[in-house]
């Protein structure tokens, strides 16, 4: 009997033995077609994803689950992770509080053949966004509404374990168009800051304006550096008039592709002469 046994366990490892590679690489190969070499794909890497590890990616219109070391063809791609939000307990009373919900947290990347895309997680907390760059389910930014320990989906994409130059915005779009030219100015003047540009940060401040993050970029801790790509308008509306808006942004700092640091912003903009400028920047 216990020859019998051994002999079952001993079938069950075989079977394991050829199925489960099988399946390990059904798991990291999320293309159609024969296997190709590394120098042809994109590989992600998620060695620095925390808790919850839900990364998906979209691919021809269906998500699939990403797993550390997933190869994809070169091309552009969107990504989201599942994030957990607190309802206000000040809700109306035909729709009692929901103790915790879910958000899902858009990103987006674009690699070419034998790139690395290396991604990470950022605890934050802000209000949830009233729209999303693609249709994902979201909850209305109410007054109260947060995220605690929402895990952003940053990244960075490594050729030859060399970083690419972190300095071009994913672009977004927005359900209210009249966010893109607010949003485009103040990633622009982000930008020029960045650089201790102060004559261009200057073009884009009120007359009056209270705030400049110059400064703040002057003083990064060492080998930090301002991550253009990472950087994300958290929420953001325009009047009615169409003269005032308000945006939160996320301002992302990096060092590696496992060290990021967020730090929420305000922008208040009026317009002067037909011009978006911004009248008062204050942290979020």
């Amino acid at each position: 009997m216990r020859a019998i046994r051994s002999l079952k366990i001993a079938q069950i490892l075989v079977v394991c033995a050829m199925l489960c590679p099988y399946s390990f690489a059904k798991e990291k190969q999320l293309y159609e077609g024969p296997a190709r070499p590394s120098s042809e794909l994109v590989t992600i890497r998620l060695p620095y994803l925390g808790f919850p590890t839900g990364l998906r990616i979209s691919i021809q219109g269906k998500w699939f689950d990403l797993h550390d070391g997933s190869q994809v063809l070169p091309g552009s791609y969107d990504v989201f992770v599942l994030s957990m939000c607190q309802r206000p307990s000040n809700r109306d009373p035909a729709h009692p509080p929901v103790p915790w919900e879910f958000f899902e947290y858009p990103d987006s990347f674009t690699a070419a053949a034998g790139d690395t895309v290396f991604y990470t997680s950022l605890g934050v907390n802000y209000p949830v966004p009233e729209w999303s760059t693609r249709k994902v389910k979201h909850i209305p930014n109410k007054q109260g509404t947060t995220c605690y320990r929402v895990f952003g989906a940053f990244h960075t994409i490594m050729k030859d374990n060399v970083p690419y130059p972190d300095d071009v915005h994913i672009k977004q779009t927005y359900s209210d168009k009249l966010l893109d030219p607010v949003a485009d100015l103040v990633l622009a003047y982000l930008d020029a800051a960045a650089r201790q540009d102060t004559s261009a940060a200057k073009v884009f401040l009120s007359t009056d304006s209270k705030g400049d993050l110059t400064g703040y970029f002057k003083n990064f801790s060492a080998g930090l550096r301002y991550s253009a790509t990472n950087t994300r308008v958290i929420s953001g509306e325009v009047n009615a008039e169409g003269h005032n808006a308000s945006l939160v942004v996320g301002v992302v700092l990096t060092s590696s592709p496992s060290i990021f640091s967020l730090s929420g912003y305000s922008f208040d903009l009026v317009q002067e002469n037909g011009v978006w400028k911004i009248s008062k920047i204050a942290p979020w």
